[in-house]
Formats: structure tokens, C-alpha cells, sequence
């Protein structure tokens, strides 16, 4: 299926901007599967890597669960802008969201 060929593609691929879309698409295609892939990425991403924690903070804010907030949180204080704005919007959407 569609997240089973994407969590390949991303695991075969070292290119930053194929990983950057397949991320950013994730939280879009909506599959709960994609949660530890996201986690991963934002977690393991070194520093220069800024795009790929913001499509992963993105989609875990649109995939909207909530066991994200925990990892979510210490990104609000990132110095990096883009990656501390993006942690905000994503934990607004994570607290609005009803999945658990």
C-alpha cells in the first residue's frame, strides 16, 4: 500500500528533499502507521537537517495523535524559528485532535 512503499522509499533513500516530501506527506495520507516513522525522523535528524524535523513536526500535528505532544514539546524552544514555529502549530493541532 501507499505508507508501506513510502516508509521503503524513505528508508532506502539518502536524499534530504525525497525524505523532506515523503515526511510532509505523511501526516496528509493520514496512516497512524506513519507515527514512528515521524518520531524518528524528528529525533534522529541531526542539526543539519532543519527542513526534516519541520515536515516531521508538521505531519505529526496533521496525523493529530496525541502521543506525539511529548516529543512535540521540546521543539518550542528550538532556536531555529522555522523548527520552534512549526513545534507550535503542531502541538496546537495535536491538543485540538481526538485521537489518543
Amino acid at each position: 500500500d501507499s505508507f508501506d512503499l513510502l516508509q521503503d522509499l524513505y528508508s532506502s533513500s539518502n536524499d534530504w528533499m525525497l525524505r523532506f516530501s515523503i515526511l510532509s506527506g505523511l501526516g496528509e495520507l493520514g496512516d497512524i502507521r506513519a507515527y514512528d516513522l515521524l518520531i524518528d525522523a524528528l529525533t534522529t535528524s541531526g542539526d543539519d537537517s532543519p527542513l526534516i524535523k519541520v515536515a516531521a513536526l508538521g505531519s505529526l500535528g496533521e496525523l493529530g495523535d496525541k502521543r506525539a505532544i511529548d516529543a512535540v514539546k521540546p521543539f518550542l524552544d528550538d532556536e531555529d524559528s522555522t523548527i520552534s514555529e512549526r513545534a507550535k502549530v503542531a502541538l496546537d493541532l495535536l491538543s485540538a485532535s481526538d485521537v489518543e
